[in-house]
């Protein structure tokens, strides 16, 4: 009795293992099933007959998707290992631009080195069924190192940039021929060098000016030097003459120095008068004066 009791109770323990193990199965089939869309991997035979294989490993750097680095060392190389190729999820009907199960050493390809770059892989590309490109696998072959390097950064080339730089007065009106420059890539300095600038413009900000060229262009892209107009020096100056009925002089001549411009009216006031002469013009008389000089130049009291 006791014994058909322990029967019983193992019978329903085994069903019970029965039951977890075939409810675990779908589970354990989809953990196992594959991460990548395709898997490339080597297999050779090794010196003492035993079969080897060796599958590349994703990259994970960015900007290289769908990238895959696979390691020969030297002596799997000599055995001229046969390259797999696996579609995982069978969606590539018409294979791969590589036929599949070849020597390693028929795709010429370059040694990968320690990094990937642009220019050190095979390239494969996936098949619909019609023969297009579905997409594009980069398989990079080193015999340097299984564990490869972040690659190498491309450097930036950088376009050269236009500059207009402007000659203005205070009130931001040309005074001078714009001028355009191109400059490269980096830090530079302008100076103005304006080669028709207005007469009478003397500098008011003119100090250097400093830019950056990058892939963005040029910071600025315009630049301002400003001048102000400076009215030119005057110095004018105006002879005073006083003179008889016959034009004769009957006292001194005199000067009169005007360094601004203007209307001015100069009085009559000799300073040696002949005796007995009186003046009979009227007793003053207006010039002008501006950046020509004095108009009269000579004035005459009679």
């Amino acid at each position: 009795m006791i014994n058909a009791k322990r029967t019983h109770f193992t019978q329903r323990l085994a069903a019970l293992f029965l039951a977890l193990f075939l409810g675990l199965s779908p589970m354990a089939t989809l953990a196992m099933a594959p991460m990548n869309p395709v898997d490339f991997t080597l297999s050779w035979t090794a010196d003492d007959g035993s079969p080897m294989t060796a599958a590349a490993v994703p990259l994970t750097f960015p900007d290289y998707p769908n990238s895959f680095w696979l390691y020969l060392d030297d002596q799997t190389f000599n055995k001229d290992p046969i390259l797999h190729i696996s579609d995982n999820f069978s969606q590539y009907a018409g294979g791969f631009s590589v036929p599949n199960d070849q020597p390693v050493s028929s795709l010429f390809s370059p040694d990968a080195g320690q990094s990937p770059s642009e220019d050190n892989f095979v390239l494969v590309q996936a098949l619909d069924a019609s023969g297009n490109p579905a997409a594009e696998y980069r398989l990079y072959i080193s015999r340097q190192t299984a564990q490869p390097l972040p690659p190498e950064e491309e450097p930036q080339i950088i376009p050269d940039a236009t500059v207009s730089i402007h000659y203005v007065d205070q009130d931001n009106r040309e005074v001078a021929s714009l001028q355009t420059k191109t400059f490269e890539g980096g830090t530079h300095t302008v100076y103005p060098d304006p080669y028709d600038l207005q007469e009478n413009y003397i500098p008011y900000d003119t100090e250097p000016r400093t830019l950056t060229v990058d892939m963005a262009g040029a910071n600025p892209a315009d630049i301002y030097f400003t001048y102000q107009y400076q009215a030119p020096a005057i110095s004018a100056i105006v002879t005073v003459y006083y003179v008889g009925p016959n034009s004769e002089q009957v006292a001194s001549p005199q000067q009169r120095q005007y360094e601004e411009a203007g209307s001015f009216t100069i009085e009559a006031s000799p300073d040696d008068l002949l005796p007995g002469y009186t003046l009979n013009d009227e007793s003053s008389k207006s010039i002008t004066v501006d950046q020509n000089g004095a108009n009269p130049s000579e004035l005459y009291f009679s």
